[in-house]
């Protein structure tokens, strides 16, 4: 390893139907804030034409938990399995502006395939 890596080692629960889950420490925090275009515009006149953007800030310790609950996701071998992110369920680590929430979802072949075992 270089001099400027860094290893993060993430660790997991998985339980019995095959999801994983990670601890949020409470000292991890994270925000959403979702601007659109027309509300920047309206804000600031002067300002020239904005894209619409979403912005996910936060301190150490909330990217890394972040992170740790995107993994989950991806490990997790449930078909259609999603993470509901939002300040209800993770009250203390998320909020955001105007109550929106942060939804993840696997989405492959693997994860989506029918009942039938059709892809």
């Amino acid at each position: 390893m270089g001099e400027h890596s860094h290893d993060l080692t993430v660790r997991l629960t998985v339980n019995d139907q095959g999801i994983a889950s990670s601890p949020i420490p409470s000292d991890a925090h994270i925000r959403v804030s979702v601007w659109t275009a027309a509300a920047e515009s309206a804000s600031d006149p002067c300002l020239p034409p904005q894209t619409n953007s979403i912005a996910i800030d936060g301190n150490k310790q909330g990217l890394i938990a972040l992170a740790e609950q995107l993994v989950a996701i991806a490990v997790t071998d449930v078909e259609g399995y999603h993470q509901h992110i939002d300040s209800g369920v993770f009250a203390g680590f998320f909020e955001s502006d105007g109550d929106w929430e942060l939804i993840v979802s696997r989405n492959d072949r693997r994860a989506i395939r029918g009942a039938d075992g059709e892809s």
